[in-house]
């Protein structure tokens, strides 16, 4: 066994590594694709104020059939924050949303 220095014992990094299923073709270079897009996008979301990212980890990258369950996540992660994306754009011109009595 190679001598591998990390703060977790190998062992159990190897365990985890074997009971990973293989990628297909299209999984590996869709897996690429979508590394290769969160760095590029890195330099236009750092200056962002305000980033909706709504929790997908349970889709798998090549689930196209579920667009749909995505696309709702999505919109609920979204319409969850409204009021705290409100409270940070009166922040900034406190007539964006002026609220009825």
């Amino acid at each position: 066994m190679p001598n591998i220095k990390t703060a977790a014992d190998p062992n159990q990094a190897l365990a985890l590594t074997a009971k990973m299923k293989s990628a297909s073709v299209l999984e590996t270079i869709m897996r690429t694709y979508v590394v290769q897009n969160v760095n590029m996008n890195l330099v236009g979301v750092q200056p962002a104020d305000f980033v909706i990212q709504p929790d997908l980890r349970n889709f798998d990258i090549t689930e196209f059939s579920r667009a749909d369950e995505m696309s709702s996540i999505g919109a609920e992660t979204t319409i969850d924050l409204m009021p705290t994306l409100e409270r940070l754009l009166s922040g900034v011109d406190d007539k964006l949303f002026i609220r009825s009595l």
